[in-house]
Order: C-alpha cells, then structure tokens, then sequence
C-alpha cells in the first residue's frame, strides 16, 4: 500500500536500489544524481531555447515566430522543444527524486508547465505583457530547480537563466544550431541520392 502511495519509492525499489531520500540542501542521492548528469544537457537546451528563441519573439511581439516557438500546429510543430528539451525531462526527475515535493522541484516543474502552456493563450489574446510575464515565471521557476541541483549535486550541471546568460551561453547554443542545421543538410542530401 505505501508503495502505491509513493510510485517514484516503487519504481526505485524494481529498480533494484533503495529509494532516492534526501533531507532538503543534503547532496542529491546517487540514483538522482544519476538521472541528473543524463538530463541536464537536455534541460539547459530547454532553457536556450527560452533564451534565445522565445523570449525574443515575445520581445518583438512576433506572433508567427512566438507560435514556432510554443510548437504550434500551424507551424508544422506540434510539441514545443521546452517540452521536450525541458518539461519533459524535469518530469523525469521529479519520478526518481521521491523528496521532490519537499525539495520544492514537484512545484517548481507544475509552473513551468502551466505558465508556458498559458503563453500560447495569452498571445491568441494578444495580450504580450501577460506571455511575457509568464515566461519570467517560466524562468524563475527553472532557475529554482537548476540553482538547487547545482548546490546539491556533485558538480554545476546547469547554467541558471540570469542576466549574464546571453554572455554565457549564445556562443554555445549557435554552434549547436548551426551543427543541427549541418546535420540535417547533410542527411537530406544522403536521402536524395
């Protein structure tokens, strides 16, 4: 019964290992830790994408450009990359984390999801200080859960989205881009022979 209570204690306990307990600002445990280092490279493209495609098109207030961005349909996108390079994978998290809702992240992750979810809303209002506002709360909220990994965990697995973020991150993120793009030439090409 208690297991059913607590399915991220059941699913550490088929997994062979003891449930992944720690005491609010203790190190993470192993089996977290773990699920992290796979993660977190994921996550921080999540948050570059905030960065360097989102929030510039809720700047500009570019309806077409902001609905790529939220993975709108009409777009040809129908899931947004913070779904999957962000929302997703902190969900991941939080099922093997079974002390996320006293860690603060289960919350964390909730608003993440409700707030970005609500943008798209928000600019089918047309109502862009709103879509705005909620990608500050977007941000707030993952820079929560990136912040308290960093302290807990067994090095500094994210870059939190502050001021200096741009300074620290748009070089990377461009090459990454810039190698995507690269690799899809590349694989169109080899089709079409």
């Amino acid at each position: 019964r208690t297991l059913l209570a607590a399915p991220a204690a059941a699913l550490a306990l088929l997994r062979g290992g003891e449930p992944a307990r720690a005491d609010a600002g203790d190190p993470l445990p192993p089996p977290v830790l773990k699920d992290v280092k796979r993660a977190a490279p994921q996550i921080q493209l999540g948050a570059d994408w905030l960065q360097f495609e989102l929030k510039p098109a809720l700047k500009a207030e570019d309806l077409e450009r902001a609905r790529g961005c939220l993975g709108s349909a009409t777009r040809g996108a129908h899931i947004s990359p913070v779904d999957t390079n962000m929302i997703f994978p902190m969900e991941q998290l939080l099922s093997v984390n079974i002390d996320s809702d006293e860690d603060g992240w289960t919350t964390a992750v909730r608003n993440i999801a409700s707030k970005f979810d609500e943008i798209s809303t928000l600019l089918s209002d047309g109502d862009w200080k709103g879509a705005r506002t909620n990608l500050d709360a977007v941000t707030e909220s993952a820079n929560k859960l990136m912040v308290d990994i960093n302290a807990r965990g067994d090095q500094v697995y994210f870059v939190p989205m502050t001021a200096d973020y741009s300074q620290k991150r748009f070089d990377i993120y461009l090459a990454k881009k810039k190698a995507d793009i690269q690799e899809k030439n590349v694989k169109g090409s080899l089709a079409m022979r």
